[in-house]
């Protein structure tokens, strides 16, 4: 199945769109016939699309997909924080709110508050009780513990299929 993935520099203010990069097509010879440029087209379009919707909804995974989130914390001003000088290692990086696309009313969000947590997507689908056909959304939202002078940034996300 084909990887995508999430890359660098998104920052959770709610305008930020979210980028998604696929693996280049292979071309024989490096030579483009006009119907593949066509449909480079179209597939650039259609993944600024998805982009738009992702970066409005989230980003949906489906159960057999291994989710990596790593975040930290960048200050504006270095001392503000006064919590420690680990600032890579803030327990207060931010929260992080899995929830089904189609909730049911017994299944709630689960919600992560760590700098750096790697979740298992099949875990976390057994843990909310999540049918792996469902999917579900990734919402990722700042902490309200962090201080205002912290900007809260998500550095990579990638979505791996087996």
């Amino acid at each position: 199945m084909e990887q995508t993935e999430v890359h660098e520099g998104l920052k959770v203010d709610g305008t930020t769109r979210i980028h998604v990069q696929r693996p280049s097509r292979k071309r024989d010879g490096g030579r483009r016939q006009s119907s593949e440029l066509e449909d480079d087209l179209n597939e650039r379009k259609q993944e600024e699309e998805e982009e738009e919707i992702l970066a409005l909804r989230g980003v949906r995974v489906t159960a057999d997909a291994q989710l990596k989130v790593d975040v930290y914390i960048s200050h504006k001003d270095h001392n503000a924080c006064q919590i420690c000088s680990s600032c890579s290692d803030c327990a207060l990086a931010g929260s992080f709110l899995i929830v089904p696309s189609r909730p049911r009313s017994s299944v709630a969000p689960l919600t992560f508050v760590e700098s750096n947590h790697r979740i298992g997507i099949s875990d976390v689908v057994r843990n909310l009780g999540i049918h792996e056909d469902d999917g579900f959304y990734l919402s990722l939202v700042p902490s309200t513990s962090v201080s205002g002078t912290c900007a809260l940034y998500i550095r990579a996300i990638c979505l791996e299929y087996e």
